[in-house]
Order: C-alpha cells, then sequence, then structure tokens
C-alpha cells in the first residue's frame, strides 16, 4: 500500500472538523483508513494549529471539535443579512474598510450553493446612506490608528474640535466605533478629577490621533460598558442628558406616519380627537428639541414645561425673520 500524504491528510482533517464533525481517534481511523495511534496524531495536531479546534470528552475518549465556526453553507436569511451589513460599506468611502466590507459579502456569496441564484442579491436588499465621512479620503490612516487602538485595547491622545470650532486634546481609553444617523462616532472614556468620563468623539473632526503606542487597558465587562445601555435613553448622540418623560401633540395627519414609525423604543402612540400624543421616555437634549422644531405649526410640547418653554421662544423668535 502506498504511503499516504500526510498534508493531505491534514487537509482531510480540517475539512471534517468544519463539517462538524467530533473526531476523536477511532472516529478518525475509521475515516482515514488509518490505525487509531496514528490518527491521534491527527486529532492532537488539529488542537494544536487550529485555533478554533478544543480538544472535548463527549463520551469515554477526548476528541477534537471546532467552536465558533458557523458549519454548512449560508442560507438566503445569511445572504440578505450580508447584502444589508455591506451596504455600510459606503460610509468608509475612501478607507480599506470599504473594499474589505465588500469583500466580505464577496465571501458570504462565494460559499453559498448556489452562488448564481443571489448574484442580484446586493441590489435587491440595499441601505440607503445619507452623509458619510467624506474626510476619509485625506485620513485614512488615522482611521486606521483609532481601529487598532479599538482592538488592541490601547488608551490614545485626540485632538479634537468642538461644535463651537474649539480644539481640546483628550487622553482616552477607546471602547467602541458606532454608527450613527450615516455618520461614524468614537465612544472612549477618560478619568477626570478621579471620576470616569465617557465620551462621544464625531470622527470627521478628530483633527489628529497621537502616534505614540498608548498604555493598555483591560476592556470593561459588561456591567461597566455596553453601548446599548449607554444609548438606552438617547435621542440621537447626546448621552449625558437624564431620561424625562417627554409629550408631545401633533396633528392629526400625522396619525399613519406615527403608528409606523419609531422615532425611539419608549414611544407610545395615542391617536385622539385632538391630534397624535407621542409619549417617550429620553433625555431631553437639542436632538429632541430640533426633532419638535421640524414638525412646525403641527407640533406642540406638553411636556416637560422647560422644553415648552424653549420652543415656544424660538418659534417667536423665527417667525420674527418673516415679518414685514
Amino acid at each position: 500500500m502506498a504511503p499516504r500524504d500526510p498534508r493531505k491528510m491534514a487537509f482531510q482533517v480540517a475539512d471534517l472538523l468544519l463539517k462538524g464533525e467530533v473526531l476523536d481517534r477511532n472516529r478518525l481511523a475509521e475515516l482515514l483508513d488509518v490505525q487509531p495511534a496514528a490518527a491521534w496524531d491527527y486529532v492532537k495536531a488539529a488542537v494544536d494549529n487550529i485555533e478554533a479546534a478544543k480538544m472535548v470528552k463527549p463520551g469515554r475518549t477526548q476528541a477534537a471539535q471546532l467552536f465558533g465556526v458557523r458549519h454548512g453553507a449560508p442560507n438566503t436569511e445569511v445572504v440578505v443579512a450580508a447584502c444589508f451589513a455591506a451596504s455600510l460599506s459606503t460610509l468608509f468611502r475612501g478607507s480599506a474598510y470599504e473594499e474589505k466590507i465588500k469583500e466580505a459579502l464577496e465571501y458570504v456569496l462565494d460559499a453559498s450553493p448556489r452562488p448564481g441564484r443571489f448574484a442580484d442579491f446586493p441590489r435587491k436588499f440595499f441601505f440607503v446612506r445619507r452623509g458619510g465621512e467624506p474626510f476619509l479620503r485625506e485620513n485614512r490612516r488615522m482611521l486606521d490608528r483609532i481601529v487598532e487602538a479599538v482592538i488592541d485595547g490601547r488608551e490614545i491622545v485626540v485632538d479634537y474640535l468642538h461644535f463651537d470650532d474649539e480644539r481640546s486634546k483628550v487622553q482616552l481609553r477607546p471602547l467602541s466605533l458606532v454608527v450613527y444617523d450615516h455618520q461614524l462616532y468614537l465612544v472612549g472614556r477618560s478619568d477626570d478629577d478621579d471620576a470616569e468620563q465617557d465620551h462621544l468623539l464625531r470622527i470627521s473632526r478628530i483633527q489628529e490621533v497621537g502616534r505614540r503606542r498608548g498604555k493598555q487597558f483591560d476592556y470593561p465587562a459588561p456591567h461597566e460598558f455596553d453601548p446599548e445601555r449607554l444609548f438606552e435613553h438617547s435621542f440621537g448622540v447626546f448621552t449625558t442628558y437624564p431620561p424625562e418623560l417627554l409629550e408631545v401633540r401633533l396633528h392629526r395627519r400625522w396619525a399613519t406616519y406615527a403608528k409606523h414609525h419609531q422615532w425611539h423604543p419608549t414611544q407610545e402612540i395615542a391617536v385622539k380627537r385632538g391630534g397624535v400624543m407621542v409619549t417617550m421616555r429620553v433625555g431631553i437634549c437639542p436632538e429632541v428639541e430640533a426633532w419638535v422644531l421640524g414638525f412646525g405649526e403641527e407640533a406642540e410640547v406638553i411636556r416637560p414645561k422647560h422644553l415648552r418653554r424653549s420652543v415656544a421662544k424660538r418659534l417667536r423668535k423665527a417667525a420674527r425673520h418673516y415679518e414685514g
């Protein structure tokens, strides 16, 4: 009998693991047509050389199994999800991530059982962006440094341009890169006067990221930091405003739209004779005020009173622009 090529046998072991097989030496000896002792060497080699392969003991003998790896070809739902995700690539236009996101979609399509069937899916399931990050073409390396710092868990120093055109430098621990309203933001945490402070920085207004390799930090546990909890009561990107009960009356013509639209997960809609009552529990930030003003004369703030007064004042001031 001709000697078996050990490289081909190693590939066979990897292929079996990817198919979801749990390989002990007896099962592998049967599949490879070798002695159990020789098969056991391949089991141990798989665990030593394949990062996702671990030893398990499903019965009386040890075996190798892949963990954290999806078995089988992607189904239709996975392909649709990948198409929507790949549509985000345009937010990263000008950076390496634009092409890599597209490559991820191609990987899913190529792995599907019938790639031809899904050829037009990227056009059938598409996310329409608004805005984006025009700065990335000239500052792609800066985004790379931010992403590397988030992945490696290393502090960075950023030079930031605030909304009022003032600049400041802050040393922070980068925790998340998030997308809100088609824009990129960095969530970071710093120590100010012995108290932790969270920062939400618009990526396009970061002027510079320090090139020195920062100090490594331990990523916070889920109960210490969770992006979903951070934005739980936010109406936009402002996260420091305490939640309050917001109640707004809209003109009745907004009834159908309001019943089929979600401005916030806590919202409740009630259509009454006098209009559409929208209630939610959110931080009363500038974006809430801008949202109400966007309805013009077809919205009335019922509560909180301080927002009602602020909106009334701004509407009176705006009206003066059109007098005479």
